[in-house]
């Protein structure tokens, strides 16, 4: 069930005949304080939200559906004439998932919505589960620990779909961060969480569109800065629960481009103000990243790419990396090589 909050009935009806070509039959609000009331009533799937709107604007309203507890996990798409950075900065600061411009572009509003109606299908089973879970107390710590893995097994399977060679760039990455949280003497608990959680650190780009993530040429400002969004669309995705992976793998999520020298990205983080697991998973990404090919880049050998982060090249520098993991990686490295080898297209 999708909400479409509107004022003007021209743009209502616009979405609305988009809506049913997806054979979804949307309700309808003409202002903020109705949508939020609809919200809370029918708790829809997905909300479509207008943001000139007289009274209550969409940055509010947004802002309203996400101090909600009751509505705060329905994924917003804000639509507006307005297409400047600020706006859709303050947008997505309010808590909006997505940020389109009208006039809206028929088949990327078709990918989005169908996309975050998906994961949102997803988190409530995930909620559905951790709720039984909940009543569920004298199930042996060993049982609860298996069935959180099967969680994060199928959000997995759902990250794995936007990920090249069906998957083994994810089964490797996780694979590279045990061997550098082992070698950092980390608790067995955590070397556990970071090899499922790491392997959701993209899940984010679920919600990118195809045509940014297959360009076969560099992207322009404006595609780079869609693409940035992976990050804190993952977070928001994996965000608010209880499980010990999903709350790793949150925060990898979010900071799994940041760098030790703050050159990252979302937030420029630098140093230990980036969450350990980041930093782990940051380095496993680019290694695995440099050996293989994309379409701006050949694929290098162990050598190569060992080279490129310990020595540096046009787009990696030692100093992105937080030393101890860099030493582990070193310490590591013939390993890092053999799970490549072991694990190409596997």
């Amino acid at each position: 069930m999708v909400l479409v909050i509107d004022d003007d009935p021209v743009n209502r009806q616009l979405l609305v005949l988009q809506l049913r070509a997806q054979k979804l039959e949307p309700l309808l609000a003409a202002s903020g304080a109705e949508g939020l009331a609809l919200a809370a009533a029918r708790n829809p799937d997905l909300i479509l939200l207008d943001v000139r709107m007289p009274g209550m604007d969409g940055f509010e309203t947004v802002a309203r559906l996400k101090a909600d507890d009751a509505t705060r996990g329905i994924p917003v798409i804000m639509v507006s004439s307005l297409n400047d950075h600020e706006s859709r900065v303050r947008g997505l600061a309010a808590g909006a998932e997505e940020f389109l411009s009208r006039p809206v572009d028929k088949l990327e509003l078709r990918a989005r919505v169908r996309n975050l109606l998906r994961l949102k299908l997803l988190t409530d089973q995930v909620e559905a589960q951790q709720a039984a879970l909940q009543g569920r107390m004298d199930l042996r710590s060993e049982e609860l620990g298996r069935y959180l893995r099967d969680t994060v097994a199928t959000l997995i399977r759902v990250a794995s779909h936007k990920d090249d060679e069906s998957g083994a760039h994810i089964k490797r990455i996780a694979l590279y961060c045990a061997e550098i949280a082992q070698h950092l003497d980390s608790s067995t608990e955590f070397v556990d969480t970071i090899r499922y959680a790491s392997q959701l650190h993209d899940i984010g780009k679920v919600a990118i569109p195809d045509r940014i993530l297959d360009k076969a040429g560099p992207l322009n400002h404006e595609e780079w800065a869609t693409m940035c969004e992976h990050t804190t669309l993952g977070a928001k995705m994996l965000g608010q629960n209880e499980s010990p992976y999903l709350r790793m793998a949150a925060e990898i999520a979010h900071a799994h481009h940041e760098r030790w020298d703050g050159t990252g990205y979302p937030e420029k983080l630098h140093g230990e103000r980036i969450p350990l697991s980041a930093r782990i998973v940051i380095l496993a990404d680019v290694y695995d990243t440099l050996r293989c090919r994309r379409p701006y880049k050949p694929a290098l050998d162990h050598a190569g790419a060992s080279a490129a982060i310990f020595v540096g090249d046009a787009r990696t520098q030692p100093q992105h990396f937080d030393p101890q993991v860099l030493a582990a990686f070193r310490a590591r490295s013939k390993t890092f090589d053999d799970i490549f080898q072991v694990y190409w297209q596997a």
